[in-house]
Order: structure tokens, then C-alpha cells, then sequence
């Protein structure tokens, strides 16, 4: 898994590992709990994949900056809490172009994604603004910048 790819001696230690895999999702859950049922892309294989790879790259980033202590699950739920405030829920829930994302291209397309909208957030644009994976067809108005 990517997480064990980081290289990071919490992450070598199975206790360790888990502690801050539920840490990262039980502050997911509690923060997007309408996103917490069965048919969301979110609870699919490429949407715990890759929010968990987004996550862990930029909780590590701010680990290696002396910034956050990954053995500290309180820390850590509220760095996962400050970046989901710059993330979409309804991206789990619209249409993406492609059906299939379960490829390394496809994962590196979402990852990117979460990536552009937590830009487009920081910078008061609409969520969906230059995301090439979603749909056109299938954003509406509750998707605007205030909307996120």
C-alpha cells in the first residue's frame, strides 16, 4: 500500500499503521457523514485509496516540517479535519467521465483531482472548476463556490 511506501517508522509498525488509518477515517466519517453510505464512490475501492493517499502524502509533508506528530491521533484528525474543509463531498456523488478508475492512471486521476479542488477551494473558485474527471453534464448549481 502507499502508506507503507512513505517510509515512515510509525507506518513499519502494524499498531502504529492502523492507529493513524482509523485516526484519518473516523475524522472522515464524522466530518462527511451524508457521504457515509452504501453506493458512494467514497466508500469504494478508489475512493478509499486515493482520499487516503491524498491525505497521508500531505499529512507526511507536514510531518517531515516538524508541523504535525503522525503518532498523535488527535493531531492527525485535526489536520485531516483543516484539509477536508478544502474538499468536496459531491465529488463522490456526481458522475465522472470514465466508469473505471480502478487502474494506477485512474487513481492518479482522482488523487489529482482532490488535488485541483482543494486549489480551486483555497482560491474561492467553484470545486469542480478544471476537474477533469467529473462530468459537466452532471454538476448544478448547489455546486458553486459557495456550495462546495
Amino acid at each position: 500500500m502507499s502508506i507503507q511506501q512513505k517510509e515512515v517508522r510509525l507506518f513499519e509498525d502494524t499498531d502504529g499503521l492502523a492507529s493513524f488509518f482509523f485516526s484519518m477515517w473516523q475524522t472522515i466519517r464524522d466530518t462527511w457523514r451524508d457521504s457515509w453510505q452504501e453506493g458512494n464512490k467514497l466508500l469504494g475501492k478508489v475512493g478509499i485509496v486515493c482520499v487516503a493517499q491524498y491525505l497521508t502524502d500531505a499529512l507526511v509533508q507536514l510531518s517531515d516540517l516538524d508541523l504535525l506528530d503522525l503518532a498523535n491521533p488527535i493531531a492527525v484528525s485535526t489536520r485531516v479535519t483543516e484539509m477536508l474543509s478544502y474538499q468536496a463531498p459531491r465529488l463522490w456523488e456526481v458522475e465522472w467521465v470514465s466508469a473505471s478508475y480502478d487502474t494506477k492512471a485512474g487513481r492518479a486521476a482522482v488523487v489529482e483531482a482532490l488535488v485541483r479542488i482543494g486549489r480551486n477551494l483555497r482560491r474561492g473558485l467553484s470545486w469542480h472548476e478544471e476537474v477533469k474527471l467529473v462530468d459537466p453534464a452532471s454538476i448544478g448549481e448547489a455546486d458553486s463556490p459557495s456550495g462546495r
